[in-house]
């Protein structure tokens, strides 16, 4: 795997209390590939981060679920 593939951190997003959400965050130099799309945009430096969101709704009826 990756450094894209396996995020080092989880970090849940809350709202009202409830779990709402899961986001990955991870270093773009972890990910070769991602990196080499995003050089194409713009510059990106080699400490630049991402994030991969996970969301649910509010019912709980989400991914996951």
């Amino acid at each position: 795997m990756t450094g894209c593939e396996e995020a080092a951190e989880h970090l849940l997003a809350y709202a009202d209390g409830v779990p709402v959400g899961l986001v990955r965050p991870c270093r773009i130099a972890d990910c070769p590939e991602y990196l080499d799309e995003r050089r194409t945009l713009d510059e990106v430096p080699e400490s630049a981060r991402a994030a991969t969101p996970r969301l649910s709704s509010r019912s709980g009826g989400g991914p996951g679920r």
